[in-house]
């Protein structure tokens, strides 16, 4: 089984590794400055100018790569995910994921347009959207969303992210049956070589994802119910990816208990997240 995964490098994905690059030269201003401040007060003056300066402009550039980025042609990643216990006749089974296309100020028919082009030349089987699907949460956000995607010419299925709203996401895609009519968006998806649960990691207004008691004892009665191979989906990653913005927005309630129901079962293949851009 393969997963063909359409990367997005958006803005704010280059904004906050340049943001790191940014405060690591504030922090070396910082320490230059306090030691020759004793010495020569110009001296510090300058060097704060200096590395003030240089700290402007990695912000303006790394605000200019994202744009581009975001502008740019879709990039497609190919994961191969070996599933031991797949039947022979079922290799080959592709899924394409795709995540945070925040359709709004910075993301439009252009971008978005060239995205469901390159997944109907590609052909998968299906394709997820792990979140974020729009930038406010808004309901003509959403609509404009489901007129973009229309031409997907495959199964789509749609998780929650953090810029999302349940409400106006459900509304926005009434024949999407598999979506719950109220409540968390929580699902399995049955009848594909390898089964499929969504876990919704959203907290209302707030950045961080969580996994509660009530939507983690879903997960968990769920997984009682077959030991077929299967693949979580997930906004939110439930581990530290590098990038400190994200990994102080993580999922920052239920990762324990969360680790501890994988553990406990194997036919959990894989824990596919978004958010990280």
């Amino acid at each position: 089984m393969q997963a063909a995964l359409i990367g997005l490098v958006f803005s704010g994905f280059v904004g906050l590794v340049f943001g790191d690059l940014v405060r690591v030269l504030l922090g070396v201003k910082s320490a230059f400055a306090s030691a020759a401040v004793a010495a020569d007060p110009e001296r510090r003056a300058a060097m704060a100018r200096v590395f003030g300066g240089l700290a402007v402009a990695f912000g303006l550039v790394g605000g200019a790569f994202g744009v581009a980025g975001a502008r740019g042609k879709p990039r497609v990643v190919r994961v191969r995910v070996p599933i031991a216990r797949l039947p022979a006749g079922l290799e080959g089974t592709t899924i394409a994921q795709i995540s945070d296309v925040h359709v709004g100020p910075t993301i439009g028919r252009e971008m978005l347009g060239r995205v469901v082009d390159r997944l109907n030349e590609l052909g998968p089987d299906l394709v997820a959207i792990t979140g974020d699907l729009v930038d406010g949460g808004k309901p003509e956000e959403y609509a404009f969303l489901r007129s973009l995607l229309a031409p997907l010419s495959m199964p789509l299925y749609l998780v929650p992210g953090n810029h999302d709203a349940r409400d106006a996401m459900r509304a926005a895609f009434p024949e999407h049956a598999y979506l719950p009519p109220r409540g968390f968006l929580q699902y399995a998806v049955e009848g594909l070589p390898v089964r499929l649960l969504a876990l919704d990691t959203l907290v209302d207004g707030r950045g961080h994802g969580e996994m509660c008691a009530e939507r983690l004892g879903w997960l968990e009665a769920r997984l009682a119910e077959s030991d077929r191979p299967t693949l979580l989906f997930m906004h939110h990653p439930p581990f530290d990816c590098g990038i400190s913005f994200f990994d102080g927005h993580k999922l920052n309630a239920g990762a324990g208990r969360l680790a501890e129901i994988v553990r406990r079962h194997p036919q959990v293949e894989r824990v596919v997240c978004g958010h990280v851009h």
